[in-house]
């Protein structure tokens, strides 16, 4: 995308080399927010001249697949999908163990346990790590939303200053962070100039299609932009900070089950061993430390996982495509209501609740199905 999103959103870095077509980009830009006026974006969408007015959008087709983010976002995703199914399976033996005491479900559980804590020292370690770095360089907006809750007042100032956030971020503890008031300003900079006063300079074709914001301007565009996600960052915030804390402990599961029941090294077998056989085990019992810290793992990555995609989703209001169409609006152009919210939540969860079934079936066998054919009979009695 180069500095075109900066046309729009002057606090923006620039997103690599030009390969899109700045009129396709800004035409679109316009379309999506004139038909939002009247509408929904979608309704764009489904208009059949709709791409031709566009036209040609990426000069090369591969672009989007190459990114840096997009490289990052996908090993992110697969770890953590990694996890929870690794999770699920780890939880059945677990709880088989729990239920039959035979110790053939743990010699069933430690290969699982050797993918999962590597998964999870990796997961949020090292790709976390990452992941962070491509919201602070490519999404500044969004990581200011994602510290709201310990940066304080002066979130919502020019600046701030958050030394552990600053210290992962920049490497320096001592680095402001921008507050949404910059971004504000930064708006500020496109002046009064208005969008048919732009195409008449870009594309004066386009200004029948564009009335509706023909005298919106750019600087209030930009800035509406900016006060939509205010009052969500601190949810934004909670869900950012559940993701870490959660991170935090599957990796420190990870580690205790890795350096006492999987691998042996001085010094920090003796840690393990006293954390596992001296704090934990008079808590929950010496054969009940290996399958609590396998839940802790599986529910933890579950949660995690969780309060990271809705932080990356919420956060990413108002924007999806480039800063040109909201989520709502993208999706459907028919109102949202409750019935529908509930339809798409019982879709969701018969999806959760049959998937952990068949993951369980793949790594107990035949069994659950045994026991629900048991409890229809029982039922039918």
């Amino acid at each position: 995308m180069g500095n075109i999103p900066r046309v729009l959103y002057p606090f923006l870095p620039s997103y690599g080399p030009d390969d899109a077509n700045v009129t396709g980009v800004l035409n679109l830009a316009a379309l999506l927010v004139n038909y939002t006026l009247d509408g929904y974006g979608s309704m764009a969408l489904s208009n059949p001249g709709f791409t031709h007015l566009v036209g040609v959008f990426y000069l090369n087709p591969y672009i989007s697949l190459v990114n840096p983010d997009a490289i990052i976002t996908t090993f992110h995703t697969l770890f953590a999908a990694y996890a929870i199914g690794l999770g699920v399976v780890g939880t059945a033996l677990s709880v088989r163990y729990l239920g039959t005491r035979d110790d053939k479900y743990i010699k069933l559980l430690r290969p699982i346990l050797w993918v999962l804590t590597i998964v999870l020292l990796i997961e949020p370690i090292v790709l976390g790590h990452f992941m962070g770095d491509t919201v602070v360089k490519y999404q500044p907006l969004k990581f200011t939303a994602l510290v709201t809750l310990t940066g304080g007042k002066g979130v919502y100032g020019y600046e701030f200053y958050d030394p552990i956030e600053a210290l992962f971020a920049y490497g320096n503890p001592y680095h402001p962070i921008h507050g949404f008031e910059y971004y504000l300003s930064s708006c500020n900079a496109l002046g009064n100039t208005t969008f048919v006063e732009l195409y008449e300079k870009l594309d004066p074709s386009m200004i029948n299609y564009i009335s509706g914001i023909s005298n919106l301007t750019l600087s209030s565009y930009c800035r509406e932009a900016v006060l939509s996600l205010e009052p969500i960052a601190p949810l934004v915030s909670a869900f950012y900070y559940t993701m870490i804390g959660s991170g935090i402990i599957i990796a420190i599961a990870a580690v205790l089950v890795l350096f006492t029941y999987l691998i042996r090294i001085p010094v920090l077998t003796d840690i393990t061993d006293f954390i596992n056989y001296r704090l934990l085990s008079p808590l929950i019992g010496y054969y009940n430390v290996l399958p609590f810290l396998t839940m802790v793992m599986a529910f933890g990555s579950a949660i995690a996982a969780t309060a990271g995609w809705a932080a990356r989703e919420i956060g990413r209001q108002p924007w999806t495509i480039y800063g040109l169409i909201t989520t709502n609006e993208v999706v459907t152009p028919v109102p949202i209501t409750p019935v529908f919210v509930a339809y798409v939540l019982a879709i969701l969860t018969a999806i959760a609740v049959g998937g952990s079934l068949a993951m369980y079936y793949v790594a107990t066998g035949p069994g659950i199905l045994r026991n629900i054919s048991e409890l229809l009979r029982g039922g039918e009695s």
